[in-house]
């Protein structure tokens, strides 16, 4: 049986509509209760709760006995930034630069609102209900859960444009344009780097699965193709080498200790798929003696501002995150403004040298 609407959100949904359609303008003031209720055939109180939840949502500005303005909320398209997880977007480690990227621009379009939401916020805790924004003309995807959360949001989204950013859209009901990262150029660089300086035997040291698939997604990826270019560069890759860890710092510590203890000694080099794991790891070496890049060298991935922070200063590989951020903005406000419609890009990863690897 389909769910009842009560009249006050129908008067809701009716006003939100009109503005919606231009019908309203911002900054213009609305009818009065008194012909609004006239208008929908319906009771001054019912507009009245109507109006307070639209002005709760920020979609109307209210000041009682005076007017009922409609704000920019509603009058201009809004494109929806969506993350899994809840926290400070602008200060996170890895998706932080993603996100500077896309605001450098969204700030700056006065024809476009823009807003981050999280999991929390849009499934509350359920998948049957799904909570979108009132008005909703873009979907940036910048942080991807499991298709069980996320094909809810695409169902209820419908025809809306979305970009999904850094990770593709595998195993998710829909299908959209990605913008992603290459890592081929900047990890055949490296290569050739530890092959010059003698690395004969190489670790690989991150989170990654055993197999594909949306569980593992690009971090599979990226360890497949690193294997593949240090068995193309002449380097091995031994399975004992393959330490399978979280992206945290405390985790950097361990993944020493779990070479140790593989029987094989130690590798000539590791690459760590997170600058995050840095730190511990190059702190458990100098516990042991061994000196980076003297005896050993390390080199990162992401280019996190810490990895230029401490000794030996860490060689990293820079996504382009800020450039992706920036071209996925400029594309779905393209494809508001002209309808012109995304398309999927590539954008290189860089090599960038220091100490570690020196």
């Amino acid at each position: 049986m389909p769910e009842r609407i009560s009249k006050t959100e129908q008067v809701r949904q009716q006003i939100a509509a009109a503005i919606m359609e231009g019908r309203y303008v911002c900054g213009e003031a609305l009818p009065s209760i008194e012909q609004l209720a006239k208008q929908f055939s319906v009771s001054k109180n019912t507009v009245a709760l109507a109006l307070a939840d639209l002005n709760l949502s920020g979609a109307l500005e209210m000041a009682h006995g005076k007017y009922t303005r409609v704000t920019a909320k509603l009058a201009v398209p809004h494109i929806m930034i969506y993350a899994s997880r809840p926290y400070n977007m602008e200060s996170a480690p890895f998706w932080g630069t993603f996100y500077s990227g896309i605001h450098s621009i969204l700030r700056n379009a006065e024809d476009v609102s823009s807003k981050l939401y999280t999991e929390v916020q849009i499934l509350q805790n359920s998948v049957k209900k799904v909570h979108l924004p009132e008005r909703l003309d873009g979907i940036l995807l910048l942080e991807h859960p499991m298709p069980e959360k996320m094909d809810p949001i695409l169902n209820a989204a419908g025809s809306v444009p979305v970009i999904s950013i850094y990770e593709g859209m595998d195993g998710y009901c829909h299908s959209a344009p990605e913008i992603l990262v290459d890592y081929s150029g900047a990890m055949r660089e490296l290569l050739a780097d530890f092959r010059r300086k003698g690395v004969r035997r190489c670790a690989y040291a991150g989170f990654f699965g055993q197999k594909g698939g949306r569980e593992n997604g690009v971090n599979y990826e990226k360890f497949r193709l690193f294997r593949t270019l240090a068995e193309e560069a002449g380097i091995e890759l031994p399975e004992p080498f393959t330490i399978r860890t979280m992206p945290q710092l405390h985790y950097g510590m361990d993944i020493i200790r779990k070479l140790e203890e593989s029987g094989c000694g130690m590798p000539d080099a590791i690459f760590l798929s997170s600058d995050l794991l840095a730190p511990g790891a190059c702190r458990a070496l100098r516990d042991r003696g061994i000196r980076v890049p003297e005896d050993i060298l390390i080199a990162g991935c992401d280019n996190m501002e810490i990895g230029s922070y401490f000794y030996p200063s860490l060689t990293t590989i820079d996504l382009n995150a800020f450039q992706i951020g920036v071209d996925a903005a400029q594309q779905m406000l393209d494809r508001i403004r002209s309808g012109k419609e995304p398309e999927s890009r590539t954008f290189p990863a860089k090599l960038i040298r220091r100490e570690s690897t020196a």
